[in-house]
């Protein structure tokens, strides 16, 4: 188990939404390996319309985020 977000996707996320969720449809075989935000500090971030289905979002700081339209499905947020 991974006790860090990976750095990589964190900065691909800070850069917005847009990017994110075309990198996630334009990498399938990533895709299959679920993002790792495992532990990240996403509060009061802008995660509106975000595609987090099957990441790893255990011990995510979500407090204040905005994730209207995120994709959720099959996602850990333990």
């Amino acid at each position: 188990m991974n006790l860090m977000a990976s750095q990589s996707q964190l900065d691909l996320l800070s850069s917005g939404n847009t990017l994110w969720n075309k990198w996630r449809r334009e990498y399938p075989d990533v895709r299959a390996l679920e993002p790792d935000l495992h532990g990240a500090d996403l509060h009061g971030a802008d995660l509106r319309g975000a595609d987090f289905h099957g990441a790893d979002l255990t011990e995510a700081n979500l407090q204040g985020a905005d994730l209207r339209d995120a994709d959720l499905h099959e996602a850990d947020l333990r």
